[in-house]
Formats: C-alpha cells, structure tokens, sequence
C-alpha cells in the first residue's frame, strides 16, 4: 500500500504535467492504483478544461477570446468551437468568400444550390447535330453549341440582322436606313458633296461568325464601317472581311468631326435625329405663360414649360400664368 506520503510525491508530479500514463511508468504500479486512491480522496485528476490547459501550456502564449474575453493556450483565435462559430463575419471576409466560390463555381470545382438539384436541369435534342444536351431552365436554349446555332437556317424565322435593332438613334434618310446619328451625319455630308453612298448588300461568314458591314465603297472592295467606340468584336469583324478580299476603314467619333460640323452648320441643329425623313417630335407641350405650342423630342422633367427664355422670365417675376401645361405623347 502506498503511503499518504508517497500519494504527495503522485500528486505532485501529476500536478506538474506528467499524465497517468506517465505516472504508471514512473512509480511502477497499475493503473488500478490510481482509480483506488482517487476513490479514497488521496489522489485528484484534472478537468477536462484543466487538462487542456496543461497540455497546450508549454506550446502557446496565452491569448484572450475575443468572444467571451476569456484566457486560453489553445492554437487558434478563439478560446473553443462554440465562440468561434459565433463570430460575425466582415464585410471584406464576405467579399473574399464570395469571390472565392465564384472562381470555384466557374472551374467547376463546387457547384450552386441551383446547380446541384437534378429539378433545375432539363435534356434536349440538338435540331443540327442530334446530340442530346442538359441546359438550365432558367437558361433557355435550342442548340447544343454557338456552332450549330450559327449552322441553323435563320431566313423568315428570327435572329440576324434587324433594322433599327441598336443602341442608336435610327431612321429613314433618302432611300438609305441608318442605325444611328453618326451614320446619318457621314451620309448626309457624303450626299451634300456628291460623294458615292452605297449600303453593303449581305452579310460575310466563315460559318462561325456574321458580320454586316456598313457600307461600300466605290470601288466595290472597301468596307466603310462606322461605330461610336471600339469593341472586342470589331477587331474579329475586321480580321473576317479582310480574309475574304476586302479592305476595311473603320471610322470611329473622332475621324467624323468633320461630318459633324458640317451638320451643325448647314442645318443649325445639334439634335441630328430630326434630321431623318418623317422626323416627328415625340412630346406636344403648351406654354405655360403664353399658351404657345412646344414640341420636344424627350418628356419634360419640370412641372412648367415655356416656349422661350423670354416667357420663362416674365413668369419668375412674379406675373400671373394664364394657360394651364397641356401634354399629348
């Protein structure tokens, strides 16, 4: 049997960080030793918590919880799972999280809720080549593929190119349908000078990709092309009409100053749009002081409306507004 003195020695030791185990090695008795003496009250074992504590003792400084401001020895910030779970995330975590899963959604490495239920999918036959493929119902297609799109026979169906179908302001100019402002400012200079105006007839293809040229030259082999700013496919467009034979001149807000000043000093109007055949205003006003009609192209965004500067001033000083705003649209 041991004695009160030598369970001091024990305790001590274990006290210090020695384990059980390492008890049982040391003094060279069984670990049913150990389950005696504790029984008796003459040997005392750790918590959980105080076992931790001395395990991570020796390897980490002590740290503060920012949860629950508690001390702890452990590896990481927080002193258990339970506050770290409770931490609110910051707006720049949450940004670095989102655009993490994007990039892994994008190679394909997790997929979205959406993604992942079979309900959200829907299998189809490709009408070109046959091949059945699996799209998204909130993702409409026909063709397995931007190829066998471009293979489909299009004529009196839909898709290709469509007249007023831009961003740009279109109409009618003498027989020639411009897609926006700055076509009809080339056209209209070219016309004035007598210069050749020609709008290119078709399409060129290389069966992956159409492109509708602007017009044509004289000479039948130069494309004149005119866009409001460069874009990634104007390059493309350029490297296919130039591998079927033609030159091309791209003529972009600068290179048609010229077209532009010449407009505004002919027809006295910034406004080009008014300019195309059958130009009607869009909004029909009344003037506000002195009853005269006012015709804008774009709605008014003021409660009165004034003919001229004139009526606008003698209304702000103060004089009596004798008609009542009219709008037909």
């Amino acid at each position: 049997m041991k004695t009160e003195r030598d369970w001091k020695s024990i305790q001590e030791d274990y006290d210090s960080g020695l384990s059980q185990r390492d008890l049982i090695k040391k003094y060279g008795f069984s670990f049913g030793v150990l389950t005696n003496g504790r029984k008796r009250g003459l040997f005392k074992t750790r918590t959980q918590k105080e076992a931790n504590i001395v395990r991570y003792k020796n390897c980490y400084s002590i740290k503060i919880c920012p949860r629950c401001s508690s001390e702890h020895r452990k590896e990481g910030v927080y002193c258990s799972r339970s506050c770290g779970n409770k931490r609110t995330h910051s707006e720049e975590s949450k940004k670095k999280t989102a655009a993490t899963m994007k990039r892994l959604v994008r190679l394909g490495v997790v997929k979205t809720p959406i993604q992942a239920d079979p309900k959200n999918k829907v299998t189809k036959m490709c009408p070109i080549c046959g091949k059945s493929f699996v799209h998204f119902i909130s993702v409409p297609r026909i063709h397995c593929s931007r190829a066998c799109s471009n293979k489909m026979d299009r004529s009196g169906i839909s898709g290709g190119y469509r007249d007023g179908s831009g961003y740009g302001k279109s109409g009618w100019y003498r027989g020639f349908f411009l897609n926006s402002t700055y076509e009809l400012a080339w056209v209209i200079y070219r016309l004035d000078h007598g210069l050749f105006v020609k709008r290119f007839d078709g399409y060129i293809t290389d069966g992956a990709l159409k492109y509708y040229p602007d017009f044509i030259d004289e000479d039948g082999v130069t494309i004149i092309e005119i866009k409001g700013y460069h874009r990634i496919d104007v390059d493309a467009k350029t490297a296919l009409a130039i591998s079927k034979g033609y030159n091309i001149e791209v003529l972009y807000k600068n290179d048609l100053k010229k077209c532009f000043e010449w407009v505004k000093e002919k027809y006295n109007t910034s406004e080009f749009e008014t300019l195309y055949d059958g130009h009607k205003p869009k909004y029909e006003y009344f003037c506000d002081f002195c009853g005269k009609g006012v015709e804008r192209n774009k709605k008014a965004k003021t409660t009165l409306i004034f003919c001229s500067r004139k009526c606008s001033g003698s209304s702000n000083r103060g004089k009596n507004i004798k008609h009542g705003r009219y709008c037909k649209k």
